[in-house]
């Protein structure tokens, strides 16, 4: 396609694909197959008339002008959702999920149950913490595998919501004293600015992270990373413990939100960019 149109073409280059398309079909790659996907997308890249990148990371793999955007979050409809309260709030119906009641310090987790989230770094943590509920949102591939491992470890402090709205997701975040990115050491981990980072910043919520390339740099002084089983158990503990360390972390995550990382900053940064490379840029 990128060949056959003749108008401009924009290529974003959200994810480290090649290695994305690796974990995807790793026979393939066995044959060959990541130097035909690296190929084809350097080529993609080259023939685009503007390009992209979501991360510094990604930013370094393209040899070409590119400008990096990277995700955001939509602080008006964040803003909107956090000062609504649940239909029935303090009652049955505050528990929209039907998961039951959620004791102790609430950790969790919104996105999907993917080969780049590490659910054993999860079970593992929670297996440590039984005084903690683990709220786990969302769906994905991985979600059958970890209820089955969520049964067979019989840990009863796990919560899984499935698939949710937007909304219920991120009223989910609300009732998270503490939020998680826990994901593998992958390229893809490595490669990728998450959107779920700025959500729980916004939200106002204290984030524990591994210890991934992006990730680290644009948590540096207001994520808490730590990477094993144990180290995780012990920075979730000290975030709990030191509420004022933890509130400056969590404004200093919001205030990094509302100066640079909310669509509409993000789109008038990329509409700029689009008038300066000469494309006709619509609102």
């Amino acid at each position: 396609l990128l060949v056959l149109v003749d108008c401009p073409c924009h290529f974003d280059l959200a994810d480290a694909l090649v290695a994305m398309m690796e974990g995807e079909g790793r026979a393939l790659f066995r044959c060959g197959g990541r130097q035909a996907a690296a190929a084809v997308q350097a080529r993609m890249l080259a023939k685009a008339t503007t390009v992209t990148v979501a991360s510094r990371v990604l930013e370094a793999e393209v040899r070409r002008q590119a400008l990096f955007l990277p995700n955001g979050a939509d602080l008006v409809e964040l803003d909107r959702i956090s000062s609504s309260p649940l239909i029935g709030e303090g009652t049955a119906g505050d528990d929209p999920w039907g998961i039951g009641p959620l004791p102790g310090p609430v950790i969790g987790f919104v996105g999907a149950f993917e080969y780049w989230v590490d659910l054993e770094l999860i079970l593992a943590v929670a297996m440590r913490l039984p005084e903690m509920t683990f709220l786990l949102v969302g769906g994905g591939r991985r979600l059958a595998e970890l209820q089955r491992r969520i049964q067979e470890l019989q840990l009863r402090n796990v919560r899984l919501t499935g698939p949710q709205p937007y909304s219920l997701a991120m009223r989910a975040i609300q009732r998270m004293d503490i939020c998680l990115l826990p994901f593998t050491h992958s390229a893809v981990s490595d490669g990728s600015c998450p959107l779920k980072l700025f959500e729980y910043a916004a939200l106002r919520r204290p984030i524990v992270s591994t210890t991934t390339t992006e990730v680290g740099r644009l948590g540096k002084g207001w994520v808490f990373f730590a990477d094993q089983p144990e180290e995780v158990a012990g920075t979730l503990r000290r975030v709990l413990a030191d509420p004022s360390a933890t509130a400056a972390a969590v404004e200093k995550g919001r205030a990094l939100v509302e100066a640079t990382y909310q669509w509409p900053l993000l789109t008038e940064r990329f509409e700029s960019f689009l008038i300066e490379e000469g494309l006709p840029a619509h609102s």
